[in-house]
């Protein structure tokens, strides 16, 4: 998560705001910076204590719901967060570049398609630099 994206170089102390106050100084790489994921739950219903907050019982009863919602929308979180394809920024970048990478090879080779020799040696990412994609069309090799 966050925690794995910077890197603390320093603490600048600022005790003139609060005594044993620093603003940590960090720094990152763009193969460090990932999607940050946040959950808002329903809200948890309370009428049924008619506004009793001084019961324990009522107030332990409560903590135990929210936890349970807090740490299944977490578990949730983290399992969509380890099946992102696009989570770290770079591989958002190489998906985008691949899509119009794709797009541009078929734009040109449909047109390409209407002429008599039309060849399709469209690079396919998926399966390295040496194979051949082919787009609907016979593709020649040399």
């Amino acid at each position: 998560g966050t925690e794995e994206m910077l890197d603390i170089v320093m603490d600048i102390p600022v005790g003139f705001a609060r005594d044993n106050l620093s603003v940590p100084i960090a720094v990152t790489s763009p193969n460090k910076i990932q999607k940050i994921y946040f959950w808002f739950g329903e809200p948890i219903p309370t009428e049924q204590y008619n506004g009793d907050c001084d019961n324990d019982d009522f107030a332990r009863e409560v903590r135990d719901k929210c936890k349970a919602s807090v740490s299944a929308s977490i578990k949730e979180l983290q399992e969509k967060q380890r099946n992102d394809p696009d989570r770290y920024l770079m591989d958002q970048y190489a998906s985008t570049l691949k899509r119009a990478y794709s797009r541009a090879c078929e734009s040109f080779y449909s047109e390409a398609a209407d002429a008599s020799d039309a060849s399709n040696t469209c690079m396919d990412q998926n399966e390295g630099s040496k194979s051949i994609k082919e787009n609907g069309i016979k593709a020649k090799t040399n």
